[in-house]
């Protein structure tokens, strides 16, 4: 939407909003579907778009399932390092993504472990 603001662009502005409006009437028609819901496309849009909130209840969702395919648990990490982010930023402390799955203490360890992932590994 940037160049929406540039002069005599106002028509690729209302285009911009338009578009973004419809992919996130999308997205919500998406995660309204159970299967959709769980898929990794879901949650990596969800992620794009920033919608915190909607981010956390998909992984709640997916529950333990993240175990079985590598671009989920690394889609699970991106979100989980969002969480602390966002509520040591707030001095809040950080909420258990678990609801009727247990733990999230055993994941399984990862090749290309570095320190934002240890520091991840320790919040949950």
């Amino acid at each position: 939407m940037g160049l929406g603001y540039a002069p005599q662009r106002n028509q690729l502005l209302r285009r911009a909003r338009l578009r973004y409006a419809l992919a996130i009437a999308n997205l919500n028609a998406v995660i309204s579907d159970p299967i959709e819901a769980r898929s990794d496309e879901t949650l990596l849009s969800v992620l794009l778009f920033s919608l915190y909130q909607k981010m956390i209840a998909l992984v709640k969702l997916r529950g333990k399932e993240i175990l079985h395919n590598p671009v989920s648990l690394k889609l699970f990490l991106g979100v989980r390092a969002q969480m602390i982010v966002n509520q040591t930023s707030k001095c809040e402390p950080i909420q258990p993504l678990s609801v009727n799955t247990g733990d999230w203490i055993n994941l399984p360890p990862s090749e290309n472990e570095n320190a934002a992932n240890r520091m991840t590994a320790m919040a949950i």
